[in-house]
């Protein structure tokens, strides 16, 4: 289901075209904004030090990095040139902290960042120039400031009024973007801290709609919760490692959730039931993320590989879909419905996608081995047609 892109070489690179990013179908030559290492064709070598996150904007034109020497840079995508404030001038470095600066990412409008840090803050920045952003009418710079360790990720909420930020003091809070303030569950109340996960949390993140909240956790668990009311929906529990990343679906259906187990797994955002395992790496899944139109993850590991995998190939509804038209296949029937010709392995059963001939047979995708790796019971009956 997936396929890799080898080749990193651990002392970071932030990958911008091509290889993470999912805009295309094609893979392209990657450009690399990079802090460390010297001796790569089209590196950019501007701090050395290690580059612990990279995002781009809303629409596509540039990318922002944090990175261990406690600063944020934001580049153009295209050129990998560090970017200047309006009228030229020196490229904007976003400096104020004082500890390493784990995650950095746009706004919804792509006018601000949000960077965390190890120095126990989170802030907020003018994406054009470089400046923190103050309070409502001009004074001291908007820190977000209240977790007792280190502050490991921080990303807006889908309308831009929210900040999220994760933690190793073992928990997530919520703040006013505009204010800084931390958001309370009702007027005048006690602020909402997300506080249930028993160890570090690393990453936390919004539901499209901006309604719920996901964590993940060094307790081997992610959690779902009510970004209102501070209330656990959900805990997402089967990974035997850290949870390094979780994340929503686009549609806000389905959970990613990245480990160090090896395992990249699919939950039920609703249920919190999980869905599918992804098991491709080595090491440990580090992080796992969606394509736009939710149809496919991209997952990397500590193997140094990064997979995409195709979303609905995992799903059960695709899964029931196949065994039914693969068992009727081989007792002759021959006609498909508009719906099943739009799952790429059944258009390969009806010949007219020729990149997968005869998926119902030994060792093809329908094969008995991989009936014996999916829900449901159909393969025992069938296991003497396969062979």
């Amino acid at each position: 289901f997936g396929w890799g892109i080898l080749g990193h070489g651990g002392c970071g690179v932030a990958l911008i075209r091509g290889t993470l990013r999912l805009d295309t179908e094609l893979l392209r030559e990657s450009r690399h904004l990079h802090h460390n290492c010297q001796r790569f064709s089209k590196v950019w070598c501007i701090i050395r030090a290690n580059v612990l996150s990279a995002s781009f904007s809303p629409d596509g034109k540039r990318v922002v990095t944090a990175s261990a020497d406690s600063t944020a840079r934001i580049w153009d995508a295209e050129s990998g040139k560090e970017i200047s404030a309006a009228g030229g001038g020196e490229p904007i470095v976003l400096n104020a902290h004082t500890g390493a600066v784990g995650s950095a990412s746009f706004s919804p409008d792509g006018k601000r960042v949000v960077t965390a840090s190890y120095d126990r803050t989170a802030r907020l920045w003018d994406a054009e120039t470089g400046k923190e952003i103050t309070v409502a009418g001009g004074g001291e710079p908007i820190v977000l400031e209240a977790h007792t360790s280190a502050v490991r990720s921080a990303s807006f909420s889908p309308d831009g009024k929210r900040v999220v930020t994760a933690s190793s003091d073992q928990t997530a809070r919520l703040w006013d973007a505009e204010s800084g303030k931390e958001i309370t569950a009702a007027r005048g109340g006690e602020p909402i801290v997300l506080k249930t996960h028993s160890s570090m949390v690393p990453s936390a993140s919004f539901s499209p709609d901006g309604k719920r909240v996901v964590t993940a956790s060094s307790d081997q668990t992610a959690r779902l919760w009510d970004a209102e009311s501070g209330k656990e929906i959900a805990v997402l529990k089967a990974h035997a490692g850290i949870v390094w990343s979780a994340s929503f679906s686009p549609d806000g259906k389905r959970v990613v959730t990245a480990s160090s187990d090896q395992t990249a797994r699919l939950w039920n955002a609703e249920s919190g039931k999980e869905i599918a395992v992804l098991k491709a790496h080595e090491g440990g899944a580090l992080a796992a993320s969606w394509r736009r139109d939710g149809r496919r993850i991209v997952t990397a590991g500590q193997d140094r590989v990064a997979r995409i995998w195709d979303v609905e190939m995992m799903t059960v509804y695709r899964v029931d879909l196949r065994e039914r038209v693969c068992a009727e296949k081989l007792i002759g029937a021959q006609e498909f419905t508009d719906e099943e010709l739009a799952d790429p392995i059944l258009r390969g059963i009806d010949g007219r996608d020729p990149i997968a001939r005869n998926p119902c047979l030994r060792r093809g995708p329908l094969s008995w081995e991989y009936w014996t790796r999916m829900p449901g019971q159909w393969w025992r009956a069938m296991r003497g047609v396969f062979n």
